[in-house]
C-alpha cells in the first residue's frame, strides 16, 4: 500500500474524530496544519480514490476505511523488505540495539514474546 504522508495526516484526524463531513474535516486540517480548502479536498479525494476513506452521501461524510494498524503493519512490511532482506529478525534486532528501551517498556516486549511462544 503506497500512502502518502498528507494522507495519513488526513487519516490521522479521521481516526481521532471519526465520521465527519468534509467540510468539517477541511477546518479541521487547516488549523492543524494550515492547509487551504483545495489542498484539504485533493488529498481527500485521493484518499477515496484510494480506498483510504469511504465517503458517503449527502454533504460528503468521510470516514476511514483503514485502520492506524493497517498503515503501520504496511510500513513495517515496506521498511522490511526494502531495508531488512524480509528478516523481521533484522529489523527488530536494529531496534533493540540502536535504541534505549525502559524497563517497562523491556518487560513489556518479554511479555509480548512470551505470549507469542504459547
Amino acid at each position: 500500500m503506497l500512502i502518502y504522508d498528507s494522507e495519513i495526516k488526513v487519516l490521522e484526524t479521521l481516526w481521532e474524530v471519526g465520521a465527519i463531513k468534509a467540510a468539517e474535516l477541511t477546518k479541521i486540517l487547516n488549523e492543524k496544519i494550515g492547509w487551504k480548502r483545495n489542498t484539504s479536498y485533493t488529498v481527500i479525494t485521493k484518499c477515496v480514490e484510494k480506498g483510504f476513506i469511504e465517503r458517503t452521501d449527502p454533504n460528503f461524510v468521510c470516514k476511514a476505511a483503514i485502520s492506524r494498524e493497517d498503515v503501520q503493519n504496511s510500513f513495517l512490511t515496506d521498511v522490511t523488505e526494502k531495508l531488512f532482506d524480509r528478516s523481521n529478525m533484522e529489523l527488530i534486532k536494529t531496534m533493540l540495539q540502536n535504541k534505549t528501551f525502559s524497563t517497562e517498556e523491556l518487560d513489556e516486549i518479554k511479555e509480548i514474546i512470551d505470549k507469542n511462544r504459547s
